[in-house]
């Protein structure tokens, strides 16, 4: 058994208090961390950092064609497909790019067909006039959850 004095009895009511604030804390900050994780979990609940979520088509479509910065954002680089007019055919490397203002819903029906066909994470378009010279394919692609402009086939015959 140890001697008892004045000093020990001091030290160890030093020490347990010590201990008890101590303890106290732990027990504060860990129930601080709980509600500050919660907090967390219930502002990030429906999303993912991991996992982008699909652009919508029809707002993007809508939107490439209404903003010029916008499309020339969302053109692959290099820009696939040709452009063939009367006897010249040249690749879209070559020329300067025009912002297309016309597409689905935009087009005169009457003169204009306008064809959507999904494939996989791609939407080929066909823009024609039956009974012409005119066709124009548009390959669109969804890469990480973003649509872009992958291909284009201007064809038009003098």
């Amino acid at each position: 058994m140890l001697p008892v004095s004045g000093r020990n009895i001091y030290l160890l009511v030093c020490t347990r208090k010590i201990f008890e604030v101590n303890q106290k804390a732990i027990i504060g900050l860990t129930q601080a961390s709980i509600v500050i994780l919660c907090c967390f979990l219930l502002t990030n609940c429906g999303t993912s950092r991991g996992l982008k979520s699909e652009e919508s088509f029809d707002i993007f479509y809508q939107k490439f064609h209404l903003d010029s910065l916008f499309q020339i954002s969302r053109l692959q680089d290099p820009m696939q497909g040709v452009v063939i007019e009367g006897k010249s055919i040249s690749k879209w490397g070559n020329r300067l790019w025009v912002m297309h203002k016309a597409g689905k819903g935009t087009l005169d029906p009457n003169i204009f067909k306008v064809e959507q066909e999904r494939v996989g994470n791609r939407i080929i378009e066909r823009i024609y006039e039956p009974g012409s010279v005119l066709y124009n394919e548009r390959h669109f692609e969804l890469k990480n959850g973003q649509w872009f402009l992958i291909y284009y086939l201007n064809f038009l015959l003098s």
